[in-house]
C-alpha cells in the first residue's frame, strides 16, 4: 500500500507526490461559483478599458453639444423611450435569440457530428443557459451595466449625429459618387443591383431584410451578455460595438459629411449635379411603393422632415460610412469566433445589408466598403486590448459548452 508523502521500499526515500492538479474553484452548496460580490467585481474589472473609452467620449461629445446646441446638453428625456423599447421588445427578441442558440447547439451535435462532451439534445439545449443557472449575479451585473451604457451612448450618439449640419458641411457627396463610379467600371452601383433585383417583389424583400437590421444589431449584444461565457470575447465585442457608433458613426460621419443618394434630390446644392444620376433611382422606388409599400421611403421621409423641422434632436442625416454595414460586419466577426458556419451565415446577411443600402438609395457602395474595413480594424484592435489570458479565458462553470474550432 502506497501512502502519499511516505517512503516505500520500492521508491527508496523519495516521497510519492500527488498529481499536479489545479485547485477547484470555491463553490457554494447551490453549485454556483464564487459570491455575487466577487462575480460583480470581476465584471467591473473587465470593463475598465470600456469605462475609460466611454468617459472620454462623453466628455468630448458633451463639450461639442455645449458649443453647438447647449439647450440639449445633458441626458435627454429620450432615455425613457429607450427603456420602454428595451422593456417591451427585448423579451420576445431574446426568446427568439435563445431559441436559435439552442437550435445551433443541437444542430452542431446531431447533424454536424462535431466532438462534444454532450451526448443528448437536452444537454445541448441546456448549454447556453448554464451561465444564467450557475452565475446569475455575474450575468445580471454585466447585462445591467451594458444596458446603462447603451442608453447613454445611443442618446449622446444621436445628439452628435443630429448636429452634424452645425459641425460640418455636406461636401463629400460628389467625391464619393465619383469614386463609386470609378470602382464599378463607370457604372452607378444601383443600376447593377436593379438589373438583377429590379422586380417589385424583390425590392420589397430587400427592403424588409434591410429593416431587420434594427432588431439584429440591437439584440445581439444582449444575447452575448446573457449567453456567452467567454469574458474576453464579450468585452472585445462590447468595446467594438461602442467604438463603431463613436468612431464611425460620429467622428468619420463628421469628417466625411455626406447625405447619401436618397437625399441628393432634396438638398438644393446637390440637385443639379445628381438629378440625372439618382432621380431615376428614386422614381423606381416610388413606383414600387405604389404596389409594395417600402419602409425605406417612409424612414427617408421621416428623416428629411425632421431635418427641416428639428422636431427630434436625436435624428440626423449621414451616409459615410454605413453603420448598417459596420455593425453587421462586427456580428460576422463575432460569429466567426464561434464557428465558420455561423460566420458565413453572418457574412451572407452582411452582403444583403450592403445590397439593400445601395438598392434602396441609402448609401453609396463605397460607404459600405469603408465601413467594413473600419470594422475589421476596430475588431482587431479590441482583440489586442482584451487578449485572452490564463485567468480570463473563460468564466464559465463546469459543463458549459465551449465553441468547437473547425478543422482546416
Amino acid at each position: 500500500m502506497i501512502c502519499i508523502g511516505c517512503t516505500t521500499p520500492e521508491k527508496g526515500n523519495r516521497p510519492v507526490s500527488a498529481p499536479n492538479r489545479p485547485s477547484p474553484q470555491p463553490r457554494h452548496s447551490n453549485g454556483r461559483i464564487g459570491t455575487w460580490q466577487q462575480n460583480i467585481a470581476k465584471e467591473l474589472r473587465g470593463y475598465q478599458i470600456i469605462f475609460l473609452f466611454f468617459a472620454a467620449y462623453m466628455l468630448v461629445a458633451n463639450g461639442i453639444v455645449w458649443i453647438v446646441d447647449p439647450k440639449n446638453l445633458g441626458f435627454p428625456f429620450e432615455a425613457g423611450n429607450a427603456l420602454i423599447v428595451i422593456g417591451v421588445r427585448a423579451p420576445k427578441y431574446l426568446a427568439f435569440i435563445a431559441a436559435l442558440t439552442m437550435l445551433w447547439f443541437i444542430v452542431r451535435d446531431w447533424l454536424l457530428a462535431r466532438p462534444s462532451k454532450y451526448s443528448s439534445a437536452f444537454q445541448a439545449a441546456r448549454a447556453p443557459f448554464l451561465p444564467l443557472i450557475r452565475e446569475p449575479s455575474a450575468v445580471l451585473a454585466r447585462t445591467i451595466l451594458f444596458v446603462a451604457l447603451y442608453i447613454i451612448l445611443m442618446n449622446t450618439f444621436g445628439l452628435i449625429k443630429g448636429n452634424i449640419p452645425k459641425l460640418a458641411s455636406y461636401d463629400w457627396d460628389i467625391a464619393l459618387w465619383t469614386l463609386d463610379r470609378t470602382l464599378h467600371g463607370g457604372i452607378d452601383p444601383w443600376r447593377l443591383t436593379w438589373a438583377v433585383f429590379g422586380s417589385d417583389r424583390a425590392t420589397m424583400i430587400i427592403d424588409r431584410i434591410y429593416i431587420s437590421w434594427y432588431m439584429v444589431v440591437h439584440i445581439v449584444p444582449f444575447a452575448v451578455m446573457l449567453f456567452d461565457p467567454n469574458r474576453p470575447r464579450r468585452n472585445r465585442f462590447v468595446l467594438s460595438y461602442f467604438a463603431l457608433w463613436v468612431l464611425l458613426g460620429n467622428v468619420m460621419a463628421i469628417g466625411l459629411a455626406s447625405v447619401g443618394p436618397c437625399f441628393t434630390q432634396d438638398f438644393a446644392q446637390l440637385q443639379q449635379s445628381f438629378a440625372p444620376v439618382y432621380g431615376p433611382l428614386m422614381d423606381k422606388l416610388h413606383a414600387v411603393n405604389e404596389t409594395q409599400p417600402l419602409l425605406a421611403l417612409e424612414l427617408q421621409t421621416l428623416l428629411w422632415t425632421n431635418y427641416l423641422d428639428k422636431t427630434t434632436v436625436n435624428l440626423g442625416i449621414s451616409a459615410m460610412p454605413s453603420l448598417h454595414v459596420a455593425q453587421v460586419i462586427l456580428i460576422a466577426c463575432l460569429a466567426f469566433s464561434y464557428s465558420r458556419l455561423l460566420g458565413f451565415i453572418a457574412i451572407l446577411y452582411a452582403l444583403l445589408i450592403q445590397l439593400g443600402s445601395v438598392h434602396l438609395g441609402w448609401h453609396y457602395a463605397i460607404d459600405g466598403y469603408v465601413a467594413a474595413l473600419g470594422t475589421v480594424v476596430v475588431w482587431y484592435v479590441a482583440g489586442k486590448v482584451f487578449a485572452p489570458t490564463a485567468d480570463t479565458q473563460t468564466d464559465q462553470p463546469d459543463g458549459a459548452l465551449e465553441p468547437v474550432e473547425e478543422q482546416a
